[in-house]
Parts: structure tokens; C-alpha cells; sequence
């Protein structure tokens, strides 16, 4: 065998050798972000420049995972190119997406525990301008789980402490942040880290 037909071979047999190595990297990189579920179809580095989304900087897609239509057909970022900042068919893909970054963002913060969460936050002006990508619709607020973490850290009075709603104005810092994509109860935008700078004008619920 001459040295270009044995220099080839080698080259292809590490390629094949490092296929699985960059995925196990790349999900053991989406399991800093979170531990909480294992993940498959998850991708980083140079193919996520197959998905455009447009975000505030220096906010920027690190990952996503098991991208989907809405059918449940998958979607090959190796192959295919898809866009976040507009609609496919009246829809963007179903799926997850890990986002690094960070912002300091005033708005308004609302606790009320039910099936899709136990509080939101509400940046004011938008994280992205509502009429600028679609994208934006599932930014638009931020969700919290663990009523008794939400409690603590949103610093929340005690004489509202057993109350099932109230609301308040707030300015956090947020430090990356998982966008879940779909349409369960579960789908929604999480901080991955966040610190409550501040937070006043507590008031309970008008009545329903």
C-alpha cells in the first residue's frame, strides 16, 4: 500500500473514530448547563451555524437538542438549515436550546404555582422586540419552579408567603439561560443561573 492510499485510510478511520466522541462531548457539555434529564440529538460547534436565531448580546446558541417539527419530524442540522427568527409553516421547530450570556433585565414578576410553573418574570421593554422574530413570543417571559426557592431568593414577605398570587416589580441578572420548545406545560424559558438585584411594590391578585 503506497503512503497517499495508507495516509487516506488513516484519515478516515479517525474521523469515524472521533463521530462518537464529539457527541458524547457535546452532551456531556449540555449536562453543565443541566443534570436533570440525560439527552440524545443534541449538538454544539460548528453545525449550530445551521440555526439562526438573532438574540440580544452577547447572548448566543451553544447547543441544541432533539430539534423537531411540530409532527415530529426530526431536524439534521448536519443538513439542514432552520431559522428561530421566523415562522415555517405558521411554527418554528419543537426542541431544546441551551443559550449562554448574560443580561440585567427590569420587569415584572408574577407567582402563581399551577401545572406550568410556579412564577414568571416579564422583562420591560422585551427581551426582543415582540414585532422583530418570532423568537421573541418564547422569550417573552421567563419561568421559575420550586415554590419555596422562588419564595426565598424573590426575597417575598412573609404576610404573602401563603398567599397563592401576587405579583411585584423586580430587576434580576440572568446567566444563561434553557429554552424548551413545544407545547406541553413543561416548554418555557429558564434562567440557568439568575440573582434578584431587586424587588419592590408586592401586591396580591385582583380577585377572580
Amino acid at each position: 500500500m503506497n503512503r497517499i492510499a495508507s495516509t487516506i485510510l488513516l484519515a478516515v478511520g479517525l474521523t469515524c473514530a472521533l463521530q462518537p466522541a464529539v457527541a458524547a462531548s457535546c452532551s456531556q457539555y449540555v449536562a453543565q448547563f443541566d443534570q436533570s434529564i440525560e439527552r440524545e440529538g443534541c449538538v454544539c460547534g460548528k453545525f449550530l451555524r445551521n440555526l439562526k436565531a438573532t438574540l440580544p448580546q452577547p447572548m448566543k446558541i451553544v447547543a441544541a437538542c432533539d430539534l423537531r417539527w411540530a409532527n415530529g419530524k426530526q431536524i439534521d442540522l448536519s443538513r439542514q438549515k432552520v431559522s428561530l427568527d421566523r415562522y415555517t409553516d405558521g411554527d418554528i421547530p419543537d426542541g431544546e436550546v441551551f443559550i449562554t450570556g448574560s443580561a440585567r433585565l427590569s420587569g415584572y414578576f408574577s407567582y402563581e404555582p399551577g401545572n406550568s410553573g410556579d412564577a414568571w418574570f416579564a422583562p420591560r421593554p422585551p427581551f426582543i422586540a415582540l414585532n422583530h422574530k418570532a423568537l421573541a413570543a418564547k422569550l417573552n417571559s421567563f419561568k421559575f419552579i420550586g415554590a419555596d426557592n422562588v419564595i426565598r431568593r424573590f426575597r417575598v414577605p412573609r404576610n404573602l408567603r401563603n398567599s397563592n398570587c401576587f405579583t411585584a416589580n423586580a430587576t434580576i441578572e440572568i446567566d444563561g439561560i434553557r429554552l424548551l420548545i413545544g407545547e406541553t406545560d413543561e416548554a418555557g424559558a429558564y434562567p440557568i443561573k439568575f440573582k434578584v438585584v431587586d424587588i419592590y411594590g408586592f401586591k396580591k391578585c385582583a380577585e377572580k
